[in-house]
């Protein structure tokens, strides 16, 4: 979805010009992305609390 937010920011003047819908050449940054960076979720290299139990 980001990627497609982000392809649609970098082409909004033709996206304006191609749907006929002049509200894409509102598309600000902000709508690229799904979660404000601080907010995005991380993968982190810890076992999880089921698999440390286990072991």
């Amino acid at each position: 979805m980001e990627q497609f937010y982000r392809w649609m920011h970098d082409n909004r003047a033709e996206a304006v010009r191609v749907f006929g819908e002049p509200r894409w050449s509102q598309l600000g940054l902000h709508h690229t992305v799904l979660f404000p960076l601080d907010d995005k979720p991380r993968l982190t290299n810890q076992l999880s609390d089921a698999i440390s139990e286990a072991a």
